[in-house]
């Protein structure tokens, strides 16, 4: 058995801890309607504590008894209303419910003094219990009403709010109430109707911690994850220990097992709880740093479409210096001046294209991506992007092996976007190849058109081969080459290839084994 000097430290360690919580949150804000009700149910729970010893210590008394349950009616209330309006700094419950929970409140406070609610003191065994009325039935019924829509508007509210922090504090609250009301129920409120035995009362100080603690930690810090299961720890392992004496200090096999229960029921509350606090800390911590990605990712975003408009007004300039020198403008242009413009103006198009097509990225909008569809030659196409290209692939040794596939149909497509897909791929190719051939294939698969661009260069992993074609994403073997390029290139071929209804591909047999780069499109688009 409890000595009555350690429950005496029990009860007055809780109430200087519900006085400091009750006192930290109302100064963290006086004016919030969230703290003054929390304030209101730190000293109603105090109040109520003290009865609740004086109902048992040092006997039974009928009338702390009953002011046991006088008090625990605001208690229940109070409970409701800080579900009702936390986090909000002005109360949220509507005046006539307001007036309704009150005049409730008075009636059922006027009737468990009664004694239609403990009619008197009666003999237990050895002991003295009080003997509940009909009155605690209504009195039970009107409690377990009031949890259950607290419980509810909690569920509730964690369902419904965008905020990551007013989720936060709210599964806090939650869980605690739960443990709270939990403990209640089973060592409390069922023993004392069904068995008429109120010794688990002198648990009721633990049991409101449970509830208080996190409550106040939830209003007054969001962020302190650590010091909150520190706190947890602290707190689960003190109700341990003192459960613990108390079952080895019992002297009849009913009191073992009933103190066995109780050990049993706050080791699986307590795991729980850690539980619960260690998956809201791992989820915080995975939130956050998807916030700090998205953040940085919307700068990037900000930051290119500024250059892409600084470079687009360039472009526009140039072209049209470009036209003019074509036309005639300043000189008579020769034949090779005339061919030299022309694979100018056809880069400056390609520039262009990728130009609109960024900022339409950067502006979160894909669907922004126009294509002009004609019918095109595909050979015709590539064979430009290889004639563009075999320079580049001469200065590091290759050669681009290409031939034309005159069997194949006429597709019906954006010709500068095909065109920019291939010199992506083949580019790419160059670039991640020091030695052999890059081989460029176009084929007829059924009704769709085939286009590969395979190497021998440095190859990928299974893993890399998921990443190519997200924005911004590069292979690991290319970011250890240190090769220039941003991760837009294949990005943004993936983009210009599913607006045509196709899709791109990359295969590898792994690293330093070559690669394979490709794309389908139907020769003729139906949704055009």
């Amino acid at each position: 058995m409890f000595s009555p000097l350690l429950i005496k430290v029990i009860l007055v360690v809780t109430l200087l801890i519900n006085s400091v919580l009750g006192f930290f949150v109302y100064k963290n804000n006086p004016k919030s309607a969230t703290n003054i009700i929390f304030t209101y149910l730190s000293l109603v729970t105090s109040l109520w504590l003290i009865v609740e010893y004086l109902a048992v210590f040092p006997q039974v008394s009928l009338i702390f008894a009953r002011l046991a349950l006088f008090f625990s009616l605001p208690q229940s209330s109070l409970f409701f209303l800080l579900a009702h309006t936390l986090p909000n700094e002005k109360l949220q419950l509507q005046k006539s419910k307001l007036l309704l929970l009150l005049f409730l409140n008075l009636f059922l406070m006027l009737l468990v003094v009664s004694p239609y609610t403990f009619k008197a003191i009666i003999q237990v065994g050895d002991r003295l219990d009080v003997a509940p009325g009909i009155g605690m039935l209504i009195f039970l019924i009107f409690v377990s009403l009031l949890f259950l829509f607290t419980i509810y508007i909690l569920i509730k509210k964690i369902h419904t709010s965008q905020d990551i922090q007013t989720r936060r504090s709210l599964v806090l609250v939650l869980t605690g109430m739960i443990m709270m009301i939990g403990l209640l129920i089973f060592t409390l409120v069922i023993p004392v109707i069904l068995f008429q035995n109120s010794y688990a009362v002198r648990f009721t100080p633990i049991y409101t911690l449970f509830f208080l603690i996190p409550t106040s930690i939830a209003i007054i810090k969001y962020q302190l994850f650590n010091i909150k299961i520190l706190a947890t720890r602290v707190l689960v392992g003190m109700i341990l220990l003192v459960v613990f004496i108390k079952l080895l200090l019992s002297k009849t096999s009913t009191e073992w097992l009933f103190n066995g229960a109780i050990f049993a029921i706050v080791v699986f509350l307590g795991i729980l709880l850690f539980r619960s606090l260690r998956y809201e800390l791992e989820a915080e911590r995975a939130i956050q740093e998807k916030l700090k990605i998205e953040a940085l990712e919307k700068q990037k975003d900000e930051f290119f479409a500024y250059v892409g408009r600084q470079f687009r007004s360039l472009l526009s300039g140039f072209q049209e210096f470009v036209h003019d020198i074509a036309g005639g403008v300043y000189c008579q242009p020769t034949k090779e001046l005339s061919n030299a413009l022309e694979t100018v103006s056809r880069d400056q198009e390609r520039m262009a294209t990728l130009l609109e097509t960024h900022l339409a990225m950067t502006g979160g909008d894909q669907s922004a991506i126009h294509c002009e569809y004609e019918e095109q030659n595909i050979n015709d196409c590539i064979s430009h992007v290889v004639e563009e290209l075999t320079p580049t692939a001469r200065m590091k040794g290759l050669h681009i092996a290409w031939r034309r596939n005159d069997a194949l149909p006429n597709v019906f497509c954006d010709y500068e976007k095909i065109r920019q897909v291939v010199w992506n791929m083949l580019d790419n190719a160059i670039r991640c190849t020091d030695v052999g051939i890059v081989r460029v294939i176009a084929k007829k698969d059924k009704d769709r058109l085939l286009v590969t661009v395979a190497d021998l260069g440095i190859g990928f992993t299974i893993h890399d081969e998921k990443k190519f074609f997200e924005k911004f994403s590069r292979g690991g073997n290319i970011e250890r080459r240190q090769s220039p390029g941003m991760g837009l290139g294949l990005y943004i071929s993936r983009l210009f290839v599913e607006a045509h209804g196709g899709t791109v591909f990359a295969h590898s047999a792994g690293p330093a084994k070559g690669s394979e780069f490709g794309f389908w499109i139907p020769f003729r688009n139906a949704d055009v």
